[in-house]
């Protein structure tokens, strides 16, 4: 073998172990880390507000917040995805809550969990139009007597009374 043909051999072998290294980062970087974490013995309670005054006049009235009741964990590939996009909305996070359960939703539509969550990011974030949509959605694809139902009908209430 000349010494060009040689070193063009080395180039093209360093240029696809280097593609199959950054490959194997980028399939590392999407993988899931560490175990679930572990399921509550009893569902929780959902946290009680105080209703915050308004100085609106009267006969016009704010529709309640509505609460959040607990659901049952869904399973699945995308349900660590759905746990994290759950505990970014508990803390105030709705941008990354949103990009998590988008996520989740590419990999399992059909869960209306996913749906109603990605509905409660937009309605945190203001965006009341969107999360109606969402919520629909969310409704679209849950079980008779889903436990899920009444939050996420009270959150429709409220995004559509603010949507207008």
């Amino acid at each position: 073998m000349s010494g060009t043909a040689r070193s063009e051999h080395l180039l093209r072998f360093s240029c696809r172990g280097l593609a199959i290294l950054l490959l194997a980062f980028a399939l590392y970087g999407c993988a899931a880390t560490g175990p679930l974490p572990p399921r509550p013995a009893t569902p929780q309670p959902a946290e009680m507000t105080e209703p915050a005054e308004t100085t609106e006049p009267a006969g016009t009235t704010e529709p309640a917040e509505p609460v959040t009741a607990p659901a049952a964990r869904p399973e699945g590939p995308a349900a660590s995805l759905y746990l994290q996009a759950d505990s970014a909305l508990r803390s105030g996070d709705p941008r990354r809550a949103e990009m998590l359960i988008e996520r989740a939703l590419r990999i399992d539509p059909g869960q209306a969990i996913y749906w109603h969550t990605l509905g409660r990011a937009k309605y945190d974030q203001g965006a009341y139009a969107q999360a109606v949509q969402l919520f629909l959605k969310a409704e679209s694809r849950m079980n008779a007597g889903d436990p899920l139902a009444r939050s996420n009908r009270q959150f429709l209430e409220a995004a559509r009374s603010r949507a207008q």
